[in-house]
C-alpha cells in the first residue's frame, strides 16, 4: 500500500492488491475484490474531533469511504439527521 493510501482493494481469495480503482473483481481469479485499509495510517488521521466539527449527515465519515470524492454528492444538512438512540435492553444497549 502507498504511503498516501488510506485504502486498497484487495482480493478475497489470491491476495492480489488492485489500488484504488474502480473494480469488483479480480482479474486473476475473479473473486470479489474487499477494502483493505491502512490501519496506522487511519490511526494518525482520525481524531475524534475533527469528526465532532462534522455535519450530521450521511457524508460524515466520507473521508474512509472507499468512493471518488465526485461521486459524493452533498445533501441539504437540515434534510438528513441522525436518528435518536433508543435503548434496548435486551442487547445491553
Amino acid at each position: 500500500m502507498s504511503t498516501n493510501a488510506l485504502y486498497e482493494l484487495r482480493c478475497r481469495e489470491c491476495g492480489k492488491t488492485c489500488g484504488n480503482v474502480p473494480r469488483s473483481f479480480c482479474d486473476d481469479c475473479f473473486s470479489p475484490l474487499e477494502v483493505a485499509y491502512d490501519y496506522d495510517l487511519l490511526k494518525k488521521i482520525a481524531r475524534r474531533e475533527n469528526l465532532a466539527s462534522r455535519d450530521f449527515n450521511m457524508w460524515r465519515y466520507s473521508s474512509f469511504s472507499p468512493f471518488p470524492k465526485a461521486s459524493q454528492v452533498q445533501t441539504p444538512s437540515a434534510a438528513r439527521r441522525w436518528s435518536p438512540r433508543t435503548s434496548s435492553p435486551r442487547s445491553g444497549a
